[in-house]
């Protein structure tokens, strides 16, 4: 009976050292998201793991904030906080990459319903940067 408590002890250590590790490894994701995600507070506020987790749990390509993360294969997963988070992407998110194959995939997997209008801003518009004339006279990119 003298043993049992000792054989517990390192089970108890063990799970904290675990629990140690886990979160440094957590911390250290957040400080990488958070130097190269424009989201990284608000995804940190936000509770990630529920089932409908807000847009800002979606993680987005480090170099480029408009595509999501690793979406690229017509097989994957779009999370609801993905789906959520592509429909909020702009209209300059939209020029740059929507004759991309990446963007494709993003669409046709976080949007299959095509519920996305992606409009110019009135400030774009009245200056005439929107890019629609271009692109209908054919001249648009990918042309």
């Amino acid at each position: 009976s003298m043993t049992a408590p000792t054989m517990a002890q390192p089970s108890s250590r063990s799970k904290g050292t675990s629990s140690l590790a886990l979160a440094a490894v957590a911390g250290a994701r957040r400080a990488i998201q958070g130097s190269l995600l424009p989201f990284a507070a608000s995804a940190m506020a936000a509770n990630c793991s529920e089932p409908m987790a807000p847009a800002e749990c979606c993680e987005m390509e480090p170099e480029e904030a408009c595509l999501i993360k690793d979406l690229v294969s017509p097989l994957q997963y779009c999370s609801p906080a993905c789906q959520q988070r592509f429909l909020s992407l702009s209209w300059e998110c939209y020029q740059k990459f929507h004759v991309s194959h990446q963007w494709y995939t993003m669409q046709s997997n976080c949007d299959p319903g095509k519920l996305a209008n992606f409009k110019p801003s009135p400030r774009d518009a009245a200056s005439g940067l929107s890019g629609m004339a271009n692109e209908k006279a054919g001249g648009g990119e990918g042309q």
